[in-house]
């Protein structure tokens, strides 16, 4: 039997040396997501406890044959449990608020000439609407529609929201050099 089989039929199975082995191979990749996705470092922890209990239960629907597809797997897991907290915890921003379709002709990765640190910190500044729809769009790869199914908005706000994110990144990335000088 290949190692990656062996690990997955234990932690399948429940065995604690195999969930130890899983957590500490993907703490990493759970702990990133739920970071990006709820804005506080203190909700992430919390989140990725329950992230990885929700895995423990659905690791018996997994059927990939790869330490890889285990974990884009689970963080495809932990940004939809991430994205369902956000709805539960924060009041929807644009609900019941009619949303201007603005065109967005800019590429989808933005190149700056900034240091990761102040690209990260910009990102800090956005609203959470707007951080959701930059994170998963930019960072995660989402669609739009992929975007608008699973926060519940529709492809005109999410559109918005990322041009509206991207503006304010532009801006505040702008102010940060113009200080520094």
């Amino acid at each position: 039997m290949l190692e990656f089989d062996k690990f997955l039929e234990g932690c399948q199975r429940g065995d604690r040396d195999s969930y130890k082995e899983f957590y500490t191979k993907y703490y990493g990749v759970v702990y990133n997501s739920a970071v990006r996705h709820t804005h506080q470092f203190s909700d992430a922890e919390d989140l990725m406890q329950d992230i990885f209990i929700k895995s423990f239960d659905k690791i018996s629907l997994f059927h990939g044959d790869s330490y890889q597809m285990l974990g884009g797997w689970l963080k495809r897991l932990a940004i939809n449990y991430c994205i369902d907290h956000n709805r539960k915890v924060t009041l929807d921003i644009t609900d019941g608020v009619e949303v201007t379709f603005i065109e967005d002709n800019t590429e989808r990765y933005i190149e700056y000439e900034y240091e990761l640190d102040e690209m990260l910190s910009a990102i800090e500044r956005l609203s959470p609407r707007y951080q959701e729809v930059f994170n998963m769009y930019v960072l995660d790869g989402y669609s739009h529609d992929t975007i608008c199914k699973r926060l519940g908005i529709n492809q005109g706000t999410s559109k918005s929201n990322l041009f509206k994110a991207k503006q304010n990144l532009r801006k505040y990335l702008k102010d940060g050099k113009s200080r520094s000088v």
